[in-house]
């Protein structure tokens, strides 16, 4: 459970520091950044997971494609 909160944690902070710019613009250099940093902590799927691992995965998937639409193709299969 720590583990996926601590990977948690930092798409969790880009999904509050994204949300302080309101206005829609294109995809910079600095989300560019910040999605690939994130997409590349993504936890992958084991079949020993228990189903609250798999919630909690499944929510970081959701949190992230939420904050990095253009970037959904990092979430792990």
């Amino acid at each position: 459970m720590l583990r996926i909160f601590g990977r948690l944690l930092p798409v969790l902070a880009a999904i509050v520091l994204m949300g302080c710019d309101r206005t829609p613009t294109a995809v910079g250099a600095t989300d560019t950044a910040y999605c690939t940093a994130f997409g590349s902590l993504l936890i992958t799927r084991s079949r020993s997971d228990t189903g609250q691992t798999q919630m909690g995965i499944e929510g970081q998937y959701d949190g992230f494609a939420l904050v990095c639409p253009k970037f959904k193709h990092l979430i792990p299969e």
